[in-house]
């Protein structure tokens, strides 16, 4: 069964928050010090219940179950935005990461929070908790950075000048986001602005020449287009289930 619009807007948020979970729960065994591990490992989790909240509420219209969503469908099926899936990179690279996802995380939910669809708001409603706890993590660390020595500051900067690329596809908007977007009459034209305000004064010390139009030249993940990172992911994230298909213990 092809997925409608509503579909596709509810795997695409699905799909940041299972690639997202993934990236961070790597940082196990490995962050600086065991509070971070902690704190990104449980910021991937929170990431992994809304993705599940999405996807239960998607899998009824396309005849099928979360973990066959989750699971069984390849790189080219996945809707998530380009920048989730990259390397978590050094401690800098993953909080600059973060910090760029969070604040349009925050604003996307809050709009999607007041939309007529139910299931959708409810869910919006609930996952804002979080993010609003997600926001005021990655601001620190990245106060912290940016506040820190030489090195954390040059580290900040090579992450932001590498992930700026991909900040685009936040607002280019799909043909399946555009038309639930009108349908719900979400005024979504504010996101970049608002997105741009949080962002921008953080990253100031920085001193970077960051081009605030955010063109975006990449092939979209949104529309199935990924960089070979994801495949890799995958291969990880579903190795299990597809070696045992509907085993249970």
């Amino acid at each position: 069964m092809l997925p409608s619009p509503a579909d596709k807007l509810l795997l695409s948020l699905a799909d940041n928050g299972l690639v997202m979970n993934h990236r961070l729960c790597e940082w196990c065994t490995k962050a600086p010090s065991l509070e971070l591990e902690m704190g990104l490992a449980n910021i991937g989790l929170d990431h992994l219940g809304q993705a599940r909240l999405w996807l239960e509420s998607v899998a009824p219209n396309l005849n099928t179950s979360e973990d066959e969503l989750a699971y069984f469908r390849d790189e080219n099926n996945y809707y998530n935005l380009l920048l989730v899936e990259q390397q978590n990179g050094d401690f800098a690279f993953t909080i600059a990461k973060l910090f760029l996802y969070d604040y349009f995380h925050l604003h996307l939910l809050e709009k999607l929070s007041t939309v007529a669809d139910k299931t959708i708001a409810a869910v919006a409603e609930k996952s804002l908790l979080e993010v609003r706890y997600h926001v005021k993590f990655s601001t620190h660390w990245m106060n912290v950075m940016v506040g820190g020595t030489n090195e954390s500051v040059a580290r900040m900067r090579d992450a932001i000048e590498f992930l700026w690329q991909f900040c685009g596809e936040f607002f280019t908007f799909t043909d399946y986001e555009q038309t639930m977007y009108n349908k719900f009459n979400l005024p979504v034209a504010q996101l970049k602005e608002r997105w741009l305000a949080d962002i921008l004064p953080p990253l100031a010390a920085l001193e970077l020449s960051l081009d605030t139009t955010l063109p975006f030249y990449q092939p979209s993940g949104k529309n199935n287009n990924h960089s070979e990172q994801l495949g890799f992911l995958l291969a990880e994230m579903q190795v299990l289930a597809r070696k045992h298909p509907g085993v249970t213990w």
